[in-house]
């Protein structure tokens, strides 16, 4: 288990007339952070701590996707709730609109794989993919997309449990040869959940197990090999995304009163980092679920639901969103077991509170001994 040092900047203190941040997303390797809350987008800079830029969508954001643009840069895909579907370009710290288009439904949920440029979108209960093409034109890049067709009937035949089930998130595997399908009981009352496995472009299901959770939102490593989900009940299970087989559940605390669903990522393939209730950001291994911290944001009980991270030169940015629009940011600079530095922990993490004690015993005993050889 890796060990650190959490240092913690607030970008933004949030309040009760704030709408909630449903969307983060990391830039240029944590330089530029992008945050939705309701129909308003923000730029920040992470180092700064200021918002560079502003943009007003026609639809509340819900989801966002980090796009790798190739000699281009990097750029953004954000989904919104008017059925819009943006792309953003990054140039020079700052964001440009290159392409826009409609769906049918709001935007639940995108899924990008960058090698391919194929965009998988999760609108109202439908299922979209798209490929991105990026010809060049004289000096300036355009982007357009052409979508690729899934055959009638492909996804229908899956309702084992009784209930109406619609599609919840999407992830590709195995450089796009397949594709896995989350689905949920269409009544929100009920914890009946779909994991399927598709190959493309046949759409044969070849794995499918049921679930007796009802997924929040979900997440793939980098490895494209352990599936995670937040559930409604009582935090995260890990799955392993080429079988579908259950690996470890995570338990946290929530607050039943406000059935949010929360975010997670996973970060280097062996962090899962969720948000959570009662203003804690949970850090947890890929391996069996063990605990690697707990971060309590220091001025909020609020729920954290969106969260975002990045990791470069042994360094990792941890960036929660609270529903009172509250921004904190955790830099956490992780350190190998076997070093010789002391793992120090940060002054609003629950750790801190045995390394509190013994540092106060080691002071006392210092003193003690002090004393009597005076």
């Amino acid at each position: 288990m890796h060990q650190g040092v959490f240092r913690l900047k607030e970008l933004s203190s949030g309040g009760p007339s704030c709408p909630p941040l449903y969307v983060l997303c990391l830039l240029q390797g944590g330089e530029l952070l992008l945050s939705g809350a309701g129909d308003c987008l923000k730029l920040w800079n992470t180092s700064s701590r200021t918002i560079t830029q502003t943009f007003w969508l026609g639809g509340d954001v819900l989801a966002s996707r980090q796009a790798n643009l190739g000699d281009h840069g990097a750029g953004v895909f954000i989904g919104a709730s008017d059925g819009s579907v943006s792309l953003f370009e990054v140039k020079k710290g700052m964001l440009s609109l290159v392409l826009k288009w409609y769906v049918s439904g709001l935007v639940d949920y995108m899924y990008l794989d960058y090698a391919s440029g194929k965009l998988a979108v999760i609108c109202g209960a439908a299922v979209c993919l798209w490929t991105i093409l990026t010809p060049i034109r004289g000096c300036r890049m355009q982007f357009s997309i052409s979508q690729i067709p899934i055959p009638a009937g492909s996804l229908t035949p899956l309702n084992k449990s009784g209930s109406v089930m619609q599609a919840r998130t999407i992830h590709f595997l195995c450089e796009i040869q397949s594709i896995l399908l989350s689905f949920v009981a269409e009544d929100i009352t009920k914890l009946a959940c779909h994991l399927a496995i598709f190959h493309l472009p046949s759409w044969r299901c070849v794995k499918a197990v049921d679930v007796n959770r009802r997924i929040g939102f979900s997440t793939l490593s980098d490895d494209r090999q352990t599936f995670a989900f937040t559930n409604l009940v009582d935090g995260v299970d890990v799955y392993s995304a080429t079988t579908l087989e259950y690996q470890c559940s995570i338990k946290h605390v929530l607050n039943h009163e406000n059935n949010i669903a929360i975010g997670l990522v996973i970060l280097s393939n062996e962090y899962i980092i969720s948000g959570g209730s009662y203003g804690l950001i949970h850090i947890d291994h890929t391996n069996k679920g063990q605990v690697v911290g707990r971060l309590n944001t220091p001025t909020s009980r609020s729920t954290i639901q969106a969260v975002a991270a990045c990791s470069r030169q042994g360094r990792s940015l941890i960036v929660g969103g609270s529903v009172d629009g509250k921004v904190v940011i955790w830099d956490w600079e992780t350190m190998e077991p076997h070093s010789d530095a002391q793992a120090i922990t940060p002054t609003y993490t629950r750790l801190n509170i045995t390394a509190a004690l013994v540092l106060g015993l080691c002071a006392v005993y210092t003193l003690y001994f002090q004393l009597r050889r005076d």
